[in-house]
């Protein structure tokens, strides 16, 4: 009656416990308490190889910049708005990242392009009017390369772009993607739709999310603002909530919770040495 009170669970013939004698119900707590550590191991290793999983698909960090610039390699005019929600500058806490075509200073236009990892011609391909022909003068660009896992991903991120310009046609914002670089924002042409200004800004457009869909395997993004004619007038990208879709269904791991995760299997394996 005993073994049927503390389960049914037979071992194989070639199981360490199947040879054991004594009485019944002996046996049978030997068999259930054998029974749980296999399947307590089965847990842990299962816990284990899922952290690491997701850890592999490693994706955006800091990608809404409450701790700064962290974890981003910057380039030029670089920072980060710290304003309340209620400011106009971020989206999703109190920061955001901010890149600026800078007036003045030393021209680095060709140190950005190297950085970024974009030709002149391939910025003036999205630069609006098109045809633009002045020199690009000065500006910033922040960049982080981040992994997708099998099956893919979608990227999203929240922009914004802040201008003093008056005479258009000068100033410009984009995002590069694995050496694709893409427009956002542009005091030229009429694509770009300005409001009201924000942070010392005359004016800005609204926040814009864009998303694009990635494949699995690693990608290097950038965003990055740039100067043309110099107007002595700056303006500015807002960058924020970068994320991929994954990560908020599925938050990655923090290395403390993987090492908590690996303690568990020492200290399980220790336990099981002691006990045979």
């Amino acid at each position: 009656m005993a073994h049927n009170v503390l389960g049914s669970h037979v071992p194989h013939a070639d199981h360490p416990n199947s040879a054991q004698s004594g009485p019944r119900l002996g046996l049978s707590i030997t068999l259930s308490h054998t029974y749980r550590g296999h399947h307590m191991k089965r847990v842990l290793l299962s816990a284990l190889l899922a952290a690491t999983a997701l850890q592999a698909s490693a994706g955006i960090v800091n990608g809404s910049f409450e701790s700064g610039l962290t974890s981003w390699t910057t380039f030029g005019s670089t920072g980060v708005f710290d304003n309340p929600p209620t400011s106009g500058t971020t989206t999703d806490g109190f920061k955001s990242a901010r890149v600026t075509a800078l007036f003045g200073g030393a021209n680095n236009a060709a140190g950005l392009e190297a950085f970024v990892g974009v030709s002149d011609a391939a910025l003036r391909a999205i630069k609006s009017p098109a045809g633009y022909t002045p020199a690009f003068i000065n500006g910033g660009a922040i960049q982080q390369t981040f992994t997708v896992g099998a099956g893919g991903d979608t990227l999203q991120f929240d922009w914004r772009f802040a201008t003093n310009e008056t005479t258009l046609a000068n100033d410009f914002s984009f995002f590069v993607l694995d050496g694709i670089a893409l427009a956002l924002g542009d005091t030229g042409g009429t694509g770009t739709v300005f409001g009201s200004g924000v942070a010392g800004y005359t004016r800005a457009t609204d926040w814009i999310t864009r998303t694009v869909p990635l494949g699995a395997g690693s990608h290097t993004l950038s965003f990055a603002a740039l100067q043309g004619a110099n107007t002595n007038r700056e303006s500015s990208l807002l960058v924020d909530k970068v994320r991929l879709q994954s990560d908020a269904a599925a938050p990655i791991p923090e290395p403390v919770s993987l090492g908590l995760v690996g303690l568990g299997l020492l200290a399980f394996g220790c336990n099981r040495r002691r006990k045979a």
